[in-house]
């Protein structure tokens, strides 16, 4: 799977952060990304990879990934979201998973994703081959 028109030279907005997922650690989040989501309407692309090992961690990580591409409204009530209507291309999380999930997780990734207002579709699966799975999150 190849990424196109990578722009290294063009990458200051970058981010790469560490975050406790979930919505009783939003308050404690590092304060770069809450002033990226004060200032924008979120985070363009959440890259994630080999992130869920337990079904437990399913839904803070994708409560965590809702906030961060539609980030809370101005009230700062983590639970009212701004409903935007993201532009083509753009607000979408990226799962690349090497190795099969447990059983009925998928089926949970995709219930809370309805839940959400959320999309997950499959981008590419090599899984069955020793590769990985690619799966793109994004806002309905």
């Amino acid at each position: 799977l190849k990424l196109q028109q990578f722009d290294s030279h063009n990458s200051s907005n970058d981010q790469v952060c560490q975050l406790a997922w979930g919505e009783k650690y939003f308050k404690q989040w590092p304060n770069e990304v809450r002033e990226v989501l004060n200032l924008n309407d979120g985070y363009d692309y959440v890259l994630c990879s080999d992130v869920i090992y337990d079904h437990g961690v399913v839904e803070p990580l994708l409560w965590t990934i809702r906030t961060l591409l539609c980030p809370p409204t101005e009230s700062g009530d983590s639970n009212h979201h701004n409903n935007r209507a993201p532009e083509k291309g753009h607000s979408r999380a990226f799962l690349c998973a090497s190795f099969t999930l447990e059983a009925g997780t998928n089926d949970n990734l995709l219930a809370i994703c309805e839940e959400l207002n959320m999309r997950c579709d499959v981008v590419y699966d090599n899984l069955s081959t020793g590769g990985c799975r690619l799966q793109e999150i994004r806002m309905k």
